[in-house]
């Protein structure tokens, strides 16, 4: 989106990824500086160009106030997302109170599986470069792309590392970040605080929700497909 202060590493992190896992750089949209506009000419792009076993990915990075009140998000996300016809679809957003939107495609008789980088009353974290800590950009994110290249996220050890584990190390990853880093540092916390919420408290966070109604992995390795 527009305002983001980091700027595009989410979406070069996540291009990384995608590239690594061998899909075509012309199959890559980055959709910088997006509206309401060019969201929904992208999730059209996927509705006339994705095959019913096509991997379909919509990776989303901005503030959640951003969806709710400038991209009226709720309005028109269910029923775009729902005319993929793809039986793999993956949406991933990185956002505060991020399973707010990811909540929109509950319902959906198609199978996806969708990845909220914090619960719908949680705030997420992205790092400034002058703040001086470790990870730029969305925390959650960071993890969420290396991941796919790390044997350890491998859980059940098929050699290919699923979006669902590539979410669950993710989560642990940032959860020990934001406890262990940035908590670490009063001003951090008592921003929270400031805005009536108390994270530092809550051991569990933040929480990474995953909607899976695909119930098998979903890989962004191509050749993880016979």
């Amino acid at each position: 989106m527009t305002d983001l202060p980091v700027g595009y590493i989410g979406i070069t992190q996540m291009r990384q990824a995608l590239e690594d896992a061998g899909w075509a750089a012309d199959q890559i949209h980055d959709v910088r500086e997006f509206t309401r506009e060019t969201l929904r000419d992208e999730l059209d792009w996927l509705a006339e160009h994705a095959d019913g076993d096509d991997v379909a990915l919509l990776y989303v990075a901005a503030h959640g106030r951003y969806l709710r009140d400038m991209v009226a998000w709720n309005d028109f996300f269910a029923a775009d997302w729902a005319a993929i016809p793809s039986s793999r679809r993956l949406l991933v957003i990185d956002s505060c109170q991020a399973a707010n939107y990811t909540g929109a495609a509950t319902g959906d008789p198609q199978p996806y599986v969708s990845i909220a980088a914090v619960a719908g009353d949680e705030y997420g974290w992205s790092g400034l470069e002058e703040e001086g800590l470790p990870i730029i950009g969305g925390v959650f994110t960071h993890y969420f792309a290396a991941a796919f290249e790390d044997p350890e996220a491998d859980t059940d050890g098929d050699g290919f590392v699923s979006a669902q584990e590539a979410a669950l190390m993710a989560e642990g990853q940032q959860r020990a970040y934001m406890h262990e880093v940035v908590f670490a540092v009063p001003e951090f916390v008592k921003m929270y605080h400031d805005g009536g919420t108390f994270p530092d408290e809550d051991p569990g966070f933040p929480h990474v929700v995953v909607d899976d109604a695909v119930g098998a992995p979903l890989y962004l390795a191509l050749d993880a497909y016979p």
